[in-house]
């Protein structure tokens, strides 16, 4: 069989760097994809320009590649990711206000930025172009509010044990057979929690999501690697899945095994649990820094970026009240504590760089200290969110702030109506 020789104009997207000066189809094919996304100003052409470096740099800074204007291997891999399409572009028509198209959408004027740039517009003319970007928002089912709060998904926390040779999930799992060799049985026994969109918990049920809990699988030191077995599981339990699938990390740790393509679609982050709250070297106020009370989870996920495509990324935070006793004890409180704390405010207080209210109280000779959510943690965490152009945020112990919560997010973003699938 011969060999098919094709001019290099004619070469597909993805078989070449791109640069400028550079002329062809995938050049074409690039200025189009651009233009919808609302980085490239007017019609494809198909040369390499000032205008489309100009467009390349802003996407990939959009998206958390090195801006460098030149279309490589990791540009055009994220520019086949589904998850650069949460953006929303609406052109300015004459007449229109701010204050009207935020009401259309259920957001806040705030919440619209420039294609270009992603940030709030200041001065708009007629043929302008409006950015609205679409997150997801999870909630634990057992804390799901009756109405009034909307979220794209719904975790479950019903633990199945995936790694037991010819055993069935449970029906609606999003599951079918999951097929481990035997020996593996003793090393992949992860808990698997359900993911499902909010209708299916209102008694239609529907295939979700699979989230693989690998928050205790044991001290991770650097070069930490995941037994064979237990990674061979993991591609098997994408493989038998309906749904998507999600890895289940808690920051602090290094994540050196990040799924790849084909073996998850995403990774879940909890970013204030378990050691990362009381981790690191003590700062002012006696708060441990490196938590992410000041802010130490944006370092954590900007390191993460450089080896993971933010469109993949989903943040986890817990927002039950916390109790620091003086031995340094973290204990969680109930939620009427936590109300009433987020009431009355007693003691001095205190907030700290990421939204969290501290209380500081003293019993006798001892002082205790209290972290609170409250509206200006949640919209710490949507700004973050916003910023670091995630997919979304689950957020769990919300019981207080359920009616901020959507408040708060649409100065940022949409909500997404229903996830990816």
């Amino acid at each position: 069989m011969g060999l098919s020789l094709v001019p290099v104009a004619e070469l597909p997207p993805g078989r070449r760097f791109l640069r400028l000066g550079t002329e062809g189809r995938d050049v074409h094919e690039l200025q189009k994809s651009l233009a919808r996304l609302g980085f490239f100003p007017g019609n494809p052409h198909g040369r390499y320009d000032f205008f489309t470096r100009e467009a390349v740099k802003n996407f990939q800074r959009a998206f958390y590649l090195v801006a460098d204007g030149v279309v490589g291997p990791r540009t055009w891999r994220m520019l086949r990711e589904p998850g650069i399409w949460n953006r929303l572009c609406h052109p300015f028509q004459a007449g229109e206000t701010l204050t009207e198209l935020a009401a259309r959408y259920g957001v806040t004027p705030g919440a619209w930025k420039d294609p270009a740039g992603r940030r709030r517009v200041k001065r708009l003319l007629p043929g302008d172009l409006l950015l609205l970007e679409r997150r997801e928002l999870w909630l634990a089912e057992e804390e799901l509010p009756e109405e009034g709060v909307f979220c794209t998904r719904v975790l479950r926390m019903e633990p199945v044990t995936a790694g037991q040779t010819g055993e069935f999930a449970p029906v609606g799992s999003g599951l079918r057979r999951v097929k481990v060799h035997k020996k593996a049985h003793d090393f992949f026994k992860l808990p698997l929690l359900k993911v499902l969109p909010p209708r299916a918990v209102t008694g239609k049920e529907e295939a979700g999501g699979v989230v693989a809990d690998l928050r205790n699988t044991g001290e991770r030191k650097p070069g930490w690697r995941f037994q064979r077995n237990i990674r061979k599981g993991l591609r098997a339990l994408r493989q038998n899945s309906r749904g998507e699938v999600f890895w289940w990390f808690a920051a602090g740790n290094k994540q050196e095994e990040l799924p790849k393509d084909g073996e998850a679609e995403g990774i879940l982050l909890s970013v204030n649990t378990g050691p990362w709250l009381a981790g690191g070297s003590r700062g002012s106020g006696g708060l441990l820094a490196g938590s992410s009370m000041d802010g130490g989870w944006r370092r954590e996920v900007k390191n993460l970026l450089a080896r993971y495509p933010c469109t993949r990324v989903m943040i986890h935070f817990d927002l039950q009240g916390r109790e620091i006793r003086p031995d340094g004890e973290v204990r969680l409180l109930p939620a009427g504590s936590s109300r009433a704390l987020r009431l009355f405010q007693p003691g001095r207080r205190q907030r700290l760089a990421d939204g969290w209210l501290q209380l500081q109280t003293k019993y006798g000779e001892k002082e205790h200290k209290f972290l609170i959510a409250d509206r200006n943690t949640l919209r710490k965490i949507f700004s973050g969110l916003d910023r670091l152009n995630l997919r979304g945020v689950l957020l769990t112990g919300i019981q207080g702030l359920e009616g901020a919560i959507m408040k708060e997010a649409a100065q940022f973003f949409l909500v997404l109506s229903q996830a990816r699938s």
